[in-house]
This record gives C-alpha cells, sequence and structure tokens, in this order.
C-alpha cells in the first residue's frame, strides 16, 4: 500500500488507515469473566502482537514492540505520524448505511439506479 499524493506538499497527503477488527461483549454472555479476560488480552502488546501479526495488520495503538508486515509498512508509518484519516463507514450513524452503499453500488453497475437515485437512498439511511 501506498498514498496517492493529494497535492505537491508531501505533508497535505493522508491515507485511509484503520484497526482491521472491532469487538463487543454481550452484557449477558455466559462467560463473561472469560471474555472480558480474552479482551484484555486482545489489548495487550502481546495480544496485538500475535493477532495482527497473524492478519498481516496494525495494532490499535503503535507500538516499537510490533514487527510490521511489508505489505502495511507504509500503513504503520503514517499512523505513527498522525497522516492517516478514518474509512468513511467509521463514521457512519448505523449499519444500515453501509449495507445501503453496497446495495446502491450494485444497483449502479446493474443500471437500474441513478447517481441521484443512489444518493437519495443514502441519505435516507443516513438520517
Amino acid at each position: 500500500m501506498t498514498a496517492l499524493p493529494a497535492t505537491d506538499q508531501p505533508n497535505e497527503t493522508r491515507i485511509p488507515g484503520a484497526v482491521s477488527a472491532a469487538y463487543g461483549l454481550n452484557a449477558k454472555a455466559p462467560h463473561r469473566k472469560a471474555a472480558l479476560a480474552f479482551v484484555d488480552f486482545l489489548g495487550s502488546v502481546r495480544g496485538q502482537n500475535l493477532y495482527n501479526r497473524s492478519g498481516a495488520t496494525l495494532p490499535a495503538l503503535p507500538s516499537n514492540s510490533f514487527s510490521v508486515d511489508p505489505a502495511v509498512a507504509e500503513v504503520a508509518r503514517r499512523q505513527k505520524d498522525g497522516t492517516t484519516v478514518p474509512f468513511m463507514d467509521q463514521r457512519w450513524p448505523n449499519s444500515e448505511v453501509q449495507q445501503t452503499h453496497f446495495e446502491q453500488v450494485r444497483a449502479l453497475f446493474a443500471g437500474t439506479t441513478d447517481i441521484a437515485h443512489a444518493l437519495a437512498a443514502m441519505d435516507s439511511a443516513y438520517e
């Protein structure tokens, strides 16, 4: 991966980058104590390194103890430099927006909708 320059000024270039997964714990989970211990492990330096090395992704918090896979070295450098921006879906207010986005892209490729209708569907899902 590499960032495409936004302008002739390298310090203005940003690359989308994000943590690869998010986890949650159901309040009524039957094995709550074990689940919390697993979440704590995933958040530890050891857990982050094991999980992210096996998936060629980056830890949630940049760490000097993490060996970066060459495929994501550029993103890791930019994460440490603060020159990443969140993916658009990280700021969407609900899960319906992403599903609507996928449906509208498919419909555009299939020729069953146009841009105005696709954007109206996205606006409706966003609200």
